[in-house]
C-alpha cells in the first residue's frame, strides 16, 4: 500500500512539473533583448494551456496557447535601447525577469582564440592594466554577458546550459576576450545596453558548428562526413546541436567568430563550408541576411608544410565575397610563430568592431579594413599590384616591405623588392624578366607590414590560381596475429583520392605504389604516403618510421589507465613500432590527465637489451607538459625490479614550441624481461600559464627496446 501511495505522490508530481511553464534557459535575469525590432519568447507548458505576457514597455498583455505538444512562442515588440525592463510569463504558474535591457545583442563563437578569457591570456595584470583601469572607472553595467556551457549532441537540443549576468571586473577576466573588447568599442560608440551571447571552443573545426544536412546536400562537403575523430566536440555537427540550435530563436544583431585554426588541414575546402555554415545560421535564424564578421588567423608555424594556414586565410578572404554581409579582421600583424594565441585581442576586439560600426550601424570610422588585393597589372619586368581599403594611402611600417615573392612561368617564388606608389605596389626581381604571379606574407610564419595610413594591416595574398590539395589523411596499424610484423591501413577523408605510398623513404608521385587494401611491414621501415586526385598531388603527406624492435606488440601493464578522451588512446600505442608526431591526434599517443604515467612491458622472455627510450610530447599552450621525472626500472621475473636510471626535468616556464622529446638510456649487456617505466605528471599547470591550476596532460610515446 505504501509502494502504491508513494508511486501516486510521484506521478502527480510528474504532472505538475510537466504542467509548470517553463523557458530556456537562455532567458534569465540580466538579459539584453534586442532593441527596435520583433523578438521572439518561447517555450513549454501544458498541452493548450494559455500563455500571458506583460512586459513593462507594453500597454497590453500578448496572449498564445500551447500547442498539443506543449510548445508555445509569443512574438513581441520592443522599443528603444534602456532599461532596466521587468517581463512576466503566466500561466499555470508565473515566470519573471528582472533588470532586462534592450540593446544590442551579438553570438561570439569560434574556436579557442574566441574562447581564450583574459585569464587564460595571462590575466588583467599581465597584458591588460589599462583595461582593468577603464573597467574599473567606467563599470560598464549596461554590458551583459551571458556564458554557454560546452555541451555536444547527436541531435539538435532546445536548450543549453546559459545564465546571463552583469559583470564584475573578475567576471571580465574568465570571459571570451575577443568578445569583450569587440562589446567594448561598440559601448563606448554607441552608448546602448551591449548583450554578449559567448559559444565557443578550443580546437574545433567549422564542421562541428553546421548543421548536418547543409554538410549532406553538398557532395563536396560530404568529405567532413568521413572523417573520424573520437573527440565528440570534433564531430560534425555535434556543437551546433548542443550550443547554437538553443539560441537560433534568440533574436540577435549579428554574429562575430574566431576561428580556422582547426581547419587549415582543409584549406582547399573552407571557403566552401564556411559560407555554408554561415547560411546555416542565417537560415535558421530566419531574421534575414544579418551580420557576420570574423577573424582572419594570425601567422603560426603549424609545423608541417610551410603555406598551410596561408591557404586557410586565402579562403577565408575569399568568403567575404561568397557570403554576404561579411567582414574580416586582419590580423597579420600582431601574431606570434610560437604561440597559435595572440595575447593582444584588445586590436582583435577593435578590428571586429569597427565593421560593426561602419557597417551595420552606420558610424563613421576612419577605416574598417586594412588593404586587400584587388588586381595586378604587368609593367616590363615588374608587376603593379591594386588594392582596395587602401585608405588615404599605404604605409611601410618599417625600413622597407617584405614578404612580397614574384614567380615566372615556371611558378618558382622568389623574394620580390617592393616599393609603394600612391595607392600601389611594383613589385619586382632582376632575375625575372617575365613576371606571371606575385605573393605577399604567403607562408604559415610570415607577418605584414604593409598597413594603409589609418593604421590597419593588409591581409596575405596570392595573384595566381594555382590549385592546391591538402585532404586529411590518417593511418592505423595492428600488429600482426604472428607477432613479428604490422598491418597499416591508409585513408584519406576524401572519397575521389588515390593513395600511393613508398618504402623506401622516396617522396610519393603518382606512379608509386598505389595503396589499395593492407600494407604488411615485417622490418623496420620508412613508409611515406601522399593523395592525389585529378593529377593534384596533396601538399601534406603521412610519413613514419616503423621500428621492429624488443617490446614490438608485446603486452603492455598499466598501473592507471589512460584516458579514452583522444583517439590517440589505443590499446597498442606505445609498442605499435610507430612513433607519434607532433600532432596529439594522430593515433599513436596515450594522454594520462593529471595522473601519473607507470607501465610496463612484458617482452616474453629474459633477453639482454642495450638501450631503452620512450617519447614524451611538450604542447604546453595545449595544456600537454613534459613529465617532471622520469624513472626506468628491469626484472627478469616481475617481482624485483632495479632502478638503473632516474632523471628530473624542470617544469617549461612558458608555452614555446610544440615538440616531442625522447628520453634514451644505453642498458649494455644487461638482461630483463620485464620493463618498467615511471612518469610524473605534473597535474597542474602552474601560475604562469593560461590554465592555472586547470588539470594538466602528460602524453606518452612509443617505448623502444633495443
Amino acid at each position: 500500500m505504501k509502494k502504491i501511495f508513494l508511486l501516486l505522490v510521484l506521478f502527480i508530481l510528474s504532472l505538475d512539473l510537466f504542467g509548470k511553464i517553463r523557458l530556456p534557459n537562455i532567458f534569465s535575469n540580466d538579459m539584453v533583448l534586442q532593441r527596435n525590432t520583433t523578438v521572439k519568447i518561447w517555450g513549454w507548458a501544458n498541452p493548450n494551456e494559455k500563455i500571458i505576457l506583460k512586459a513593462d514597455w507594453m500597454k497590453s498583455p500578448l496572449t498564445a496557447a500551447a500547442d498539443a505538444n506543449g510548445n508555445w512562442m509569443i512574438r513581441i515588440k520592443t522599443v528603444k535601447a534602456g532599461g532596466p525592463h521587468k517581463i512576466s510569463i503566466s500561466g499555470e504558474n508565473e515566470i519573471v525577469f528582472n533588470n532586462v535591457l534592450l540593446g544590442e545583442v551579438w553570438i561570439c563563437s569560434g574556436q579557442s582564440n574566441m574562447e581564450f578569457t583574459l585569464k587564460m591570456l595571462g590575466g588583467w595584470d599581465s597584458h591588460y592594466k589599462n583595461d582593468k583601469e577603464d573597467f574599473i572607472k567606467k563599470g560598464y553595467t549596461q554590458m551583459r554577458f551571458c556564458q554557454v556551457e560546452k555541451a555536444a549532441s547527436a541531435v539538435p537540443l532546445d536548450t543549453c546550459k546559459a545564465r546571463w549576468f552583469v559583470p564584475k571586473v573578475d567576471d571580465v577576466e574568465n570571459f571570451s576576450a575577443t568578445a569583450y573588447f569587440f562589446g567594448r568599442e561598440l559601448y563606448n560608440k554607441l552608448h546602448v545596453p551591449i548583450g554578449l551571447i559567448s559559444t565557443n571552443w578550443g580546437g574545433t573545426p567549422a564542421e562541428t558548428w553546421t548543421e548536418k544536412e547543409y554538410l549532406e546536400k553538398d557532395t563536396d562537403l560530404n568529405y567532413y562526413l568521413a572523417l573520424n575523430s573520437n573527440w565528440e566536440a570534433g564531430q560534425p555537427a555535434k556543437l551546433y546541436n548542443a550550443m547554437i540550435n538553443p539560441l537560433i530563436n534568440y533574436t540577435i544583431r549579428g554574429a562575430i567568430w574566431y576561428q580556422g585554426e582547426a581547419n587549415v588541414d582543409n584549406s582547399n575546402l573552407y571557403n566552401k563550408l564556411f559560407t555554408t555554415m554561415i547560411k546555416c545560421w542565417r537560415d535558421k535564424w530566419q531574421i534575414g541576411d544579418f551580420p557576420f564578421y570574423y577573424v582572419q588567423i594570425a601567422p603560426y608555424n603549424y609545423g608541417d608544410d610551410s603555406q598551410s594556414s596561408a591557404f586557410l586565410r586565402e579562403a577565408q578572404l575569399k568568403t567575404l565575397s561568397t557570403a554576404k554581409n561579411t567582414g574580416m579582421a586582419v590580423t597579420m600583424d600582431i601574431g606570434n610563430p610560437n604561440d597559435i594565441h595572440p595575447k593582444n585581442k584588445q586590436a582583435v576586439g577593435y578590428r571586429l568592431a569597427l565593421w560593426a560600426l561602419a557597417n551595420t550601424y552606420k558610424v563613421k570610422v576612419p577605416a574598417y579594413s586594412g588593404p586587400l588585393y584587388s588586381k595586378f597589372k604587368i609593367e616590363n619586368n615588374k608587376m603593379r599590384l591594386f588594392f582596395d581599403y587602401a585608405g588615404k594611402g599605404l604605409l611601410c611600417k618599417g625600413a622597407k616591405l617584405t614578404g612580397f615573392k614574384i614567380a615566372d612561368e615556371s611558378m618558382n617564388f622568389v623574394d620580390a623588392e617592393a616599393v609603394i606608389d600612391k595607392n600601389t605596389v611594383v613589385v619586382y626581381n632582376s632575375s625575372i624578366t617575365k613576371p606571371v604571379a606575385a605573393r605577399f606574407a604567403f607562408t604559415n610564419i610570415d607577418s605584414s607590414n604593409l598597413f594603409n595610413k589609418e593604421g590597419l594591416p593588409a591581409s596575405s595574398f596570392r595573384t595566381d590560381t594555382a590549385p592546391f590539395y591538402k585532404p586529411a589523411m590518417a593511418i592505423s596499424s595492428l600488429p600482426g596475429s604472428d607477432g613479428k610484423s604490422l598491418n597499416v591501413k591508409l585513408s584519406c577523408a576524401d572519397s575521389k583520392a588515390e593513395i600511393h605510398y613508398t618504402l623506401d623513404g622516396s617522396d610519393p608521385l603518382f606512379s608509386s605504389l598505389k595503396f589499395d587494401n593492407t600494407i604488411n611491414l615485417e622490418n623496420t621501415t620508412l613508409l611515406k604516403a601522399r593523395a592525389f586526385n585529378n593529377g593534384i598531388k596533396s601538399l601534406n603527406k603521412i610519413e613514419f618510421n616503423f621500428n621492429k624492435h624488443l617490446a614490438f606488440g608485446k603486452k603492455v601493464i598499466y598501473k592507471e589507465k589512460y584516458s579514452p578522451r583522444y583517439e590517440s588512446s589505443k590499446e597498442f600505442a606505445l609498442t605499435d613500432g610507430i612513433r607519434g608526431s607532433t600532432d596529439f591526434h594522430d593515433g599513436f599517443w596515450q594522454g594520462f590527465q593529471e595522473i601519473n604515467f607507470e607501465t610496463t612491458i612484458d617482452l616474453d622472455e629474459v633477453k639482454p637489451i642495450n638501450k631503452i627510450s620512450i617519447g614524451f610530447l611538450s604542447a604546453v599552450g595545449s595544456w600537454i607538459f613534459p613529465p617532471k621525472k622520469i624513472e626506468y626500472f628491469i626484472s627478469e621475473d616481475g617481482i624485483n625490479y632495479t632502478k638503473f636510471f632516474e632523471m628530473s626535468i624542470p617544469v617549461p616556464a612558458s608555452n614555446g614550441k610544440t615538440v616531442t622529446e625522447t628520453y634514451s638510456t644505453a642498458v649494455k649487456n644487461t638482461k630483463a624481461r620485464f620493463i618498467k617505466i615511471a612518469a610524473e605528471n605534473i597535474a597542474v599547470c602552474p601560475v604562469w600559464h593560461p590554465g592555472k591550476g586547470g588539470k594538466a596532460w602528460l602524453f606518452a610515446d612509443e617505448i623502444i627496446v633495443e
